[in-house]
């Protein structure tokens, strides 16, 4: 009852989805699962469209529900644990690889961490071994090389200096002066003092043999950070400097101690955050769809039920047209003896033997009930067996009893082929089980041996 009551929100929810987008109902999709819904009624499921989407719409919004309260809890509980460096120290990239830029964790003490990004230079070697050209294209204005930054007057954020522009046709070569702070690609080398730098950003364009230079004059300013991240830019700052020292090294030595405070370094482990959206989706998706693939599902095996079933129904016809009874009398005996006899499994021929025999109690015409019994069932079998029970009704069960039997024992072939077919799909399924199986063993087997060499 507590289910039913908190699962009711979603339901009204899905409801108002039915009635809000009717187009679903009426799209391709929506008429292939009326089809269906249509093919696979019962006597004990009569599922309309509208409550198929609207249960499909229900539980879709309850995942979704629940996966954005789990992802909630997680953004608010995940911190990234951090793994502390066992040596205070970060391996170089080699030549030619380009600076390092690593993301770090400093912990001045138990309680006091603040997270930075150290840029680690490549390892340095002789001057003619290291040459480094950019290129750019077309004309630049002032308003381009902003990035991030409102004006040029207060610069804290890189600027934007693009390498080309006109698919090659105008080259750029962009320069800095003072060159201290400011690389030729826009990016900050180094921070500004306090009171700000004042600057010149020069492009020379050039296309052909034309050359147009053109300077814009910049402030370059400090970002703004709190006490803390000004603490960590002054770490950072002395831990490059000592680096530099060292740049023939293999290792960069981190300090362990600042302003004779002991600290540790350490790498934080990357939020799940985003993989929890994409496997959200993924969800989304799959319900979206898995209503739509067990309707297609179900009807695969109402047609081998079919099949199954077929020959069974004939044989019991025939037994009680040769005891003597009508062949209404027979229809009736074999529908309604499932009906009292059968348990939670469904069979689809018996359920529209049911209906057919519902609809003679309601007033139906005996012989258009069989032939519409045959059409419902959606086999060519089935359309046989209706059309010879409405073609006997008026010489009676004289000689129907030996064409029941001769087409029950065409069914038993048909149902025996289709045994052999669900067989070689049973052992299809279990090969990659098996192949797994096998794998196992092989590594079981060589495992021991490569070890004892």
């Amino acid at each position: 009852m507590k289910y039913e009551r908190w699962k009711e929100p979603f339901d009204r929810a899905g409801e108002w989805l039915v009635r809000r987008f009717p187009g679903l109902l009426k799209g391709r999709q929506g008429q292939k699962n009326a089809a269906s819904l249509k093919t696979l009624r019962t006597t004990k499921n009569t599922i309309t469209l509208e409550a198929y989407y609207e249960r499909k719409f229900s539980r879709m919004l309850m995942f979704l529900f629940g996966g954005l309260i789990f992802l909630g809890f997680l953004a608010l509980g995940f911190q990234g644990e951090v793994h502390w460096l066992e040596r205070p120290s970060i391996e170089r990239p080699g030549y030619g690889e380009g600076n390092l830029e690593t993301e770090l964790t400093v912990g001045f003490s138990d309680e006091e961490t603040v997270d930075l990004s150290l840029i680690v230079g490549e390892r340095k070697y002789s001057s003619e071994e290291i040459q480094k050209i950019f290129q750019g294209v077309l004309e630049h204005l002032e308003e381009q090389i902003l990035g991030e930054n409102e004006s040029l007057e207060a610069v804290r954020k890189d600027l934007v200096f693009p390498g080309s522009f006109g698919d090659g046709i105008v080259t750029a070569v962009w320069s800095v002066d003072p060159p201290d702070y400011i690389d030729d690609t826009g990016r900050f080398l180094s921070e500004p003092p306090k009171e700000g730098i004042l600057a010149t950003v020069k492009v020379m364009l050039t296309c052909g043999k034309e050359e147009l230079i053109r300077e814009f004059p910049v402030k370059l300013l400090p970002p703004e950070r709190t006490e803390l991240e000004e603490k960590a830019v002054e770490l950072k700052a002395e831990a490059e400097e000592n680096g530099e020292k060292t740049r023939e090294a293999e290792e960069m030595v981190l300090p362990d101690s600042w302003k004779g405070t002991p600290i540790r370094w350490g790498t934080r482990e990357d939020s799940p955050l985003g993989v929890g959206f994409l496997l959200l989706a993924v969800g989304l998706w799959y319900l979206y769809g898995k209503d739509d693939r067990e309707l297609k599902k179900e009807e695969k095996h109402r047609k081998q039920q079919m099949i199954l079933d077929y020959p069974v129904i004939l044989y019991k016809m025939s037994m009680l047209l040769e005891a003597g009874m009508t062949i209404r009398g027979a229809f009736s005996k074999v529908a309604f003896h499932y009906r009292d006899q059968n348990g939670k499994e469904v069979h689809y021929a018996y359920e529209e033997m049911l209906l057919a025999c519902y609809e003679m109690e309601q007033g139906v015409g005996e012989a258009a009930a069989y032939e519409e019994f045959g059409q419902k069932c959606g086999n060519l079998h089935y359309l046989k067996f209706g059309s010879l029970l409405s073609q006997n009704l008026k010489k009676g069960s004289r000689g129907l009893v030996e064409l029941l039997e001769q087409e029950a024992e065409n069914g038993m072939e048909e149902r025996k082929s289709l045994a052999r077919k669900l067989g070689e799909e049973a052992g299809t399924k279990l090969l990659l089980p098996m192949l797994l199986m096998l794998i196992l063993v092989i590594v079981i087997l060589m495992v021991p041996a490569i070890l004892s060499f």
